[in-house]
């Protein structure tokens, strides 16, 4: 038997929102079929997986990647000195207080 493991399993929360859809028949049997294997009801299979997806799709987010070709380009321009600009350093001054974190 494949090993799975349900990742909602540590959410310290209380099931109480529904969730309903409607699948094809085809669909549905996939679903059957993995979650037997892994040896989850159906139910806990997709909300796992579901889950799962919705944490990397939001960590993905937060992510930016860089071809290596590209990276050395990218980290040579971030690591040079860089050049002032009196508009945006008098943009800086004139609003030095106007927006607070939090």
């Amino acid at each position: 038997m494949l090993h799975y493991t349900d990742v909602t399993a540590d959410v310290a929360e209380k099931k109480t929102v529904r969730k309903e859809q409607r699948v094809k028949p085809s669909v549905s049997a996939a679903i059957a079929r993995a979650a037997s294997a892994v040896g989850m009801d159906e139910s806990a299979f997709i909300v796992s997986a579901a889950y799962e997806k919705a944490v990397a799709i939001e960590a993905s987010q937060f992510s930016t990647s860089l071809a290596p070709e590209y990276f050395d380009a990218f980290a040579k321009a971030v690591n040079a000195p860089g050049k002032r600009i009196e508009g945006l350093a008098k943009a800086k001054t004139d609003t030095q207080g106007i927006l607070r974190n939090g």
